[in-house]
């Protein structure tokens, strides 16, 4: 049976010890804590607990008003990114924004990237009721400023609005399903948001290809907006809960507020994306800006930490001085730093296989954009069931380690595999790898941020589901730039198999991305199409060569994870008020018994 040591006691053999939740969390968590289970355990020891405690509020209609009016912002957000990815040719040509179109994606990547941490500290100082309707609020507002928009300049400002909302509602929706359910149970309820999620983003393509068929691209951005909007009002009106410190004075919680934390933070993140974003394409790496970029954006981040582990031990001695936003002591033993190292591979190479497949399915296997979003199909078909069934299990089982060793390591063989297609392999190849590829994907996309949580106490789980959501956005910003950086480098590298000058000087520079297509394929001869694609499919193994040496790397970490149990008790200081027009009991039993 798994059990549960007495805080601070010495583990019985074949148990598992949980991350104490009685201490303040100003204290850090003991890495001895996250302790590995023994191999005497087994599996009927899995399947229960010494105790049977309460985990989530009664599941009547605030709670599923609450956990639909996320899922629906989640669509939302999905809706956007996939429509706008589709009509982004379109509204660059028909805006004339030249190279600046990169901003357009690159603004909102690095707003929603900066919001995170201090709105998870926001939260945790006022309430998550406000936080989570001004992330949606700013969303439906960036929307409608974009589709108003009349040129570049009046867009990218929209966008990084839109980028706000967006990061605020990838961090406040896993912050309030945190106040909702259990951390052994909370999986589940990410699953529903996960498949509102992956729904958008399947149907987004097809919409964006409608709308900007129809000369309507306006609408990429207006569409959103009416899921926005009935999301907003739901929060409004059915999240209500508890503050932490309801008797302190607003100014003193602002007191508390780290802001040169976040300052330097966001200031170190966008010094590093514009290096990533220009290094290789606009300048060489070697140019001076990307250097002093890159330098500053690392020291940067090297401020930041000197900051956050003195404000971390001031905070330990006076529970009146500023609260680090992004507090070391989740990251300073072994589950916090191995299980935030897969949270960034994870979403790294998630976005990753979606930006490569599409350029060896259209300049390597010359597929049409449609035939190569319908190539991408086996992804989303198996991931999702393969996500669900491995939050199910978390919950049964209470056990999370052996999934991300084998998402990893299944990753990490799909990835090898995807550098041996070429022009020539069969539509049951690259299928497989896809499975194979998703099959790990789905093991690991939702059970990392339960591990993550289940690491630290109760009291902690605003700021590291902040931290959590931060780590992905860095990785969601590094997961373009990286692949279509090394694919230029590496194209450049061989270019020389190509016998046509014109050709080759057309392609060098950093451009070979940006014609990895059919279309531009079709125009060429035949003796340099079949060099060009040969080298295309080179290019592209190099890059899957990278890939898997990621995803090695965190299966690696993960079999160093030190598994904790994960709580069943919800503990929280944000619990709903007891009544908003219906009755929410607090100490309901789960209904997964």
């Amino acid at each position: 049976m798994l059990q549960q040591a007495p805080s601070g006691g010495p583990l019985e053999p074949g148990t598992l010890k949980t991350a104490d939740t009685s201490t303040d969390s100003t204290e850090p968590t003991d890495p001895m804590e996250l302790t590995d289970l023994s191999e005497d355990a087994g599996p009927s020891s899995m399947m229960e607990t010494k105790e049977s405690v309460a985990a989530a509020p009664a599941k009547g209609l605030r709670f599923w008003a609450i956990v639909a009016a996320l899922a629906a912002s989640k669509l939302m957000l999905a809706l956007e990114i996939t429509i706008v990815s589709t009509a982004l040719p379109t509204i660059v040509h028909t805006l004339g924004m030249g190279s600046s179109y990169v901003w357009v994606s690159n603004g909102a990547a690095l707003a929603s990237a900066a919001i995170a941490p201090p709105l998870g500290q926001l939260s945790d100082l006022f309430g998550r009721r406000h936080p989570t309707c001004l992330s949606v609020l700013l969303f439906v507002i960036g929307g409608i400023i974009s589709g108003a928009a009349a040129s570049g300049p009046q867009l990218i400002p929209g966008r990084v609005v839109q980028g706000l909302g967006a990061g605020g509602i990838n961090v406040m929706s896993a912050i309030v399903v945190s106040d909702l359910v259990s951390v052994r149970h909370r999986g589940k309820y990410m699953a529903v948001m996960l498949t509102a999620y992956l729904l958008g983003a399947v149907s987004g393509p097809l919409l964006g290809g409608v709308l900007v068929q129809a000369g309507a691209w306006r609408w990429v951005f207006w569409l959103p907006v009416p899921f926005g909007v009935v999301s907003f009002l739901v929060l409004a009106f059915f999240l209500k809960g508890k503050v932490r410190d309801a008797d302190s004075s607003r100014r003193e919680r602002l007191r508390r507020a780290d802001y040169a934390g976040n300052v330097v933070l966001t200031a170190a993140t966008g010094s590093m994306l514009y290096a990533v974003t220009y290094g290789g394409s606009e300048y060489p790496w070697s140019d001076a800006r990307i250097i002093a970029s890159l330098t500053a954006g690392v020291l940067g981040l090297g401020l930041f930490l000197l900051l956050e582990r003195h404000l971390s031990r001031s905070s330990n001695n006076n529970n009146n001085t500023v609260e680090p936003v992004m507090p070391l002591r989740l990251l300073n033993h072994r589950e916090g730093a191995t299980v935030a190292a897969g949270a960034f591979a994870s979403s790294l190479l998630s976005n990753w296989a979606n930006f490569l497949l599409p350029v060896y399915f259209q300049g390597v296997r010359m597929s049409t954009p449609s035939r190569a979003g319908v190539q991408l199909l086996p992804i989303v078909a198996v991931a999702v069931p393969a996500s669900i069934f491995s939050v199910v299990l978390v919950s049964k089982l209470g056990r999370y380690k052996v999934l991300h060793v084998a998402g990893f390591a299944g990753m990490c063989v799909a990835c090898g595999l995807f550098s041996i297609l070429d022009a020539a392999s069969g539509d049951e190849e690259w299928i497989l790898m896809e499975v194979l590829f998703s099959l790990g994907l789905g093991m690991v996309i939702n059970t990392l941020l339960p591990a993550f949580q289940g690491a630290v106490g109760e009291s902690d789980q605003g700021v590291a589901t902040s931290t959590f959501t931060f780590v992905q956005s860095l990785a969601n910003i590094c997961s373009v730039t990286m692949p279509a950086s090394i694919f230029n480098n590496r194209f450049g590298a061989l270019a020389g198999r190509i016998s046509d000058e014109q050709v080759r000087a057309q392609l060098g520079g950093g451009k070979a991305y940006g014609f990895a297509t059919r279309a531009f394929l079709e125009g060429l001869q035949e003796k340099a199409r079949v060099e060009v694609v040969d080298v295309f499919g080179e290019a592209v193994s190099g890059v899957w060569y990278v890939a898997a040496g990621i995803a090695g790397v965190a299966a690696l970490l993960a079999c160093a994870e030190g598994e904790v149990v994960l709580r069943e008790k919800l503990e929280t200081d944000f619990a709903l008020e007891e009544k908003v027009g219906v009755e929410v009991k607090v100490d309901e039993r789960t209904s997964s018994k």
